[in-house]
C-alpha cells in the first residue's frame, strides 16, 4: 500500500507545481521588459519574500504565478537561488535601473502584497521596502497611495480601491496595475495624454455617448491615442463606428462587435491585436486596414459577415469580403490564429465573381475554421467552381485549417 500513497503523493506535488500555471498573472509591466531588468526585480522580490523567517506557500504561489507571467525560461526556484548572490553591486544596479522608471511603482506594490501573504512578522518585511521606496526616490505621497492601493488587492475590495484612486498622483497610471485590479474592479477606465484603457469584468454594452471627451463624436469613437486597450466590451457599430487611427498599438480583447453597415477601421497603426473578440451580422467589410504594421487575429469568431456590393464588371478581383485594404501591400503581416469564420464572405447582386473572399490581404492563417464561406453573385448564386475562387490571396500562408462547405485556402 505504501507504494500507492508515494505515487500519489508525487501526482499531488506535480499538480501543485502546476497550479500556478493556471493562475499565472498576466499583463505585468516586467513582461514586457528586457531580461536583464526582469532578473534585477524578481531577485529582489524573492529577496523581500525570504527576509522574515523565510518564504511561506502562499508567497511562493504569488511569486511563482508573477515570474511565470513574466518569464518562461526561469523558474521561482532559480530566482530564490539568485536572491542568495545579492551584494552592494546588486543593490546598486538594482536602485540605478528602477529609480526613473515608472515600474519601481509595481515593485513596491507587488512587495506589500507578498509581505502582507506572510504568516509570521513582517514588520522587517515592511521596513526593507520602505528602505528601497526612499532609495527609489519614491514620495510620501505616492507611498501613501501605493499602499492603499496594496490594501484593495489584498482584500479584493473595489471600495478601498476608488478611495486608494482619490489619492492617486497624476504621475502613477492606475492602469499598471490592472494586472491585479482586473479581478475586483468592475469598471477600470484610465485616461492619459497618450493612452486610453477601458475594461469590464463581464462583457458589457457601451454606449460612447456615456462618455464625453475629446476622442469622441456624436456618432464615432475616433481613437487617436498612442496605446488603446479594451476589454469584454460590446459595441453596436450601427450607432458608433469605430476609427483607430495613428496608433502604436491597440489591443481590443474579449470584446463583441455588433455588425451594420459601418466597417471598423484602422489606418496608420503599427501593432493590433485582436483576442477572444466576436464579430457577427457585418453587412459591409468588417476590418478596413490602411498601412498598418502588423495585425494578429487570435481566437476571435466571425458571425454572418458578408460585404454586399454591386460590381459590374472585372470577373474574379480579390473581395477581401471581410478583412480589407485598398493598398493590401501596405500590410506588413496579417495573423490569423485559432479563429472561427461562419458564414461569411460576400454577396454581389450582379452577374461577376470574386476571389479572396475573405482577405484581399496576404495573411498566415492557422488552426482556424472555415464554414460556409463563399461569395454569391445575382444575390444568391455561389461563385462556379474556378481556381481563383478563393478565401485568401495566393501568397498566404495556411496551416491546420480546416474547411467545411467553403471555397478552398488559396
Amino acid at each position: 500500500m505504501q507504494i500507492y500513497k508515494e505515487k500519489a503523493n508525487l501526482l499531488r506535488e506535480a499538480m501543485k507545481n502546476n497550479k500556478a500555471k493556471l493562475y499565472t498573472v498576466i499583463n505585468h509591466p516586467l513582461a514586457s521588459q528586457e531580461e536583464y531588468y526582469r532578473d534585477l526585480y524578481l531577485k529582489m522580490l524573492c529577496l523581500i519574500a525570504h527576509y522574515s523567517d523565510g518564504i511561506n506557500n502562499s508567497q511562493l504561489f504569488l511569486l511563482q504565478r508573477l515570474i511565470l507571467g513574466v518569464t518562461q525560461d526561469t523558474s521561482a526556484q532559480e530566482y530564490i537561488r539568485r536572491a542568495t548572490e545579492a551584494d552592494e553591486n546588486f543593490l546598486e544596479d538594482f536602485i540605478d535601473g528602477f529609480k526613473t522608471e515608472e515600474l519601481k511603482f509595481a515593485f513596491v506594490v507587488d512587495s506589500l502584497v507578498l509581505s502582507a501573504l506572510g504568516n509570521q512578522d513582517t514588520n522587517g518585511q515592511l521596513q526593507f521596502i520602505a528602505e528601497l521606496s526612499e532609495q527609489l526616490r519614491i514620495t510620501a505621497s505616492e507611498i501613501k497611495y501605493l499602499a492603499l492601493l496594496a490594501q484593495s488587492i489584498i482584500e479584493q475590495n473595489q471600495d478601498k480601491f476608488n478611495s486608494a484612486d482619490e489619492a492617486r498622483p497624476v504621475n502613477i497610471s492606475s492602469e499598471m496595475f490592472h494586472y491585479y485590479t482586473k479581478a475586483y474592479v468592475q469598471v477600470f477606465i484610465s485616461t492619459r495624454e497618450d493612452r486610453f484603457s477601458m475594461s469590464f469584468q463581464e462583457r458589457t454594452l457601451y454606449n460612447f455617448d456615456q462618455k464625453a471627451d475629446h476622442y469622441l463624436g456624436p456618432t464615432s469613437m475616433l481613437m487617436r491615442k498612442s496605446y488603446i486597450y479594451l476589454e469584454n466590451m460590446i459595441i453596436n457599430t450601427k450607432d458608433f463606428q469605430l476609427a483607430f487611427v495613428g496608433c502604436e498599438k491597440i489591443e481590443l480583447i474579449n470584446c463583441e462587435f455588433i455588425g451594420s453597415g459601418n466597417s471598423i477601421h484602422f489606418k496608420y497603426c503599427k501593432e493590433i491585436r485582436l483576442e477572444g473578440c466576436t464579430f457577427r451580422d457585418f453587412k459591409e467589410r468588417s476590418l478596413i486596414l490602411e498601412e498598418v504594421t502588423e495585425i494578429k487575429l487570435i481566437s476571435c469568431d466571425f458571425n454572418q459577415c458578408v460585404h454586399n456590393y454591386s460590381r459590374s464588371s472585372g470577373d474574379w478581383e480579390k473581395l477581401g469580403g471581410v478583412i480589407y485594404s485598398q493598398n493590401p501591400s501596405e500590410i506588413q503581416h496579417l495573423f490569423i490564429e485559432q479563429c472561427s469564420f461562419k458564414d461569411c464572405g460576400g454577396v454581389n447582386d450582379r452577374y461577376y465573381f470574386s476571389s479572396a473572399i475573405i482577405s484581399n490581404i496576404n495573411g498566415r492563417v492557422t488552426d482556424s475554421k472555415f464554414i460556409n464561406c463563399w461569395n454569391y453573385h445575382n444575390n444568391d448564386e455561389c461563385d462556379p467552381e474556378n481556381p481563383l475562387r478563393t478565401l485568401f490571396p495566393v501568397s498566404s500562408l495556411s496551416k491546420n485549417n480546416r474547411f467545411t462547405g467553403s471555397a478552398k485556402f488559396s
